[in-house]
């Protein structure tokens, strides 16, 4: 088993390697293949970062804890400026890889933020996390359809396809839907959520679509 705050530490002091290991061994099963090129030096770090916020909503329930958003903030801040994760000699399959995986965990963040509040929280501040993460989460499904990703791993790389299946293959709206299609979705409704965090008065939350 592996705790919340195991996850933390972990994250804290950048024990990437570690920390994939001990998620993926914890809640994250995945084929010999995946776990592989999760591993591999141009992966693991968003790859980690990612799949231990997963595990961390999994096991808390609480998106909006001081401690979910320090993991998401982690995850955000290795954003690439053209809306992509991964490491700068990251190769295209490594990048869709990553930002998949980075997406899934979004998308999990702030839908669990749409449901449980945080009681704790002062609701005079601005929702700067969530909101951060919303925009974060844009830009990454802007650039996975710019690149066209699921056209790109159908012609492609199949341990990225695996990848992208594992972590989108479900969630993001009907199954007869191509990716494109639905992460576009995704883009329209965090859009309406962004511009829900701008208004003071609306404490935002990002939800799936029925």
């Amino acid at each position: 088993m592996i705790s919340r705050a195991q996850i933390l530490r972990m994250a804290e002091h950048k024990q990437y390697a570690r920390l994939l290991q001990r998620v993926l061994d914890n809640g994250r099963p995945c084929d010999a293949t995946i776990r592989q090129r999760l591993c591999s030096e141009a992966v693991a770090c968003p790859a980690s970062l990612a799949l231990a916020v997963q595990r961390y909503l999994e096991l808390s329930y609480d998106s909006r804890s001081v401690e979910g958003d320090r993991l998401i903030s982690w995850l955000v801040m290795l954003q690439d400026h053209n809306g992509l994760f991964g490491s700068d000699d990251a190769t295209d399959d490594d990048r869709i890889a990553a930002t998949a995986l980075a997406i899934r965990a979004l998308m999990d963040y702030l839908t669990t933020n749409a449901g449980h509040e945080n009681n704790n929280a002062d609701e005079s501040d601005p929702p700067t996390m969530r909101l951060s993460a919303a925009m974060a989460l844009e830009r990454a499904a802007q650039a996975m359809i710019a690149r066209r990703a699921m056209e790109y791993c159908m012609g492609g790389d199949l341990v990225t396809a695996q990848i992208v299946e594992w972590q989108l293959g479900d969630g993001l709206g009907e199954s007869n839907q191509t990716l494109d299609v639905a992460l576009d979705r995704v883009i329209e409704r965090v859009h309406a959520d962004i511009q829900k965090m701008d208004s003071p008065k609306s404490p935002g939350g990002f939800a799936e679509a029925a």
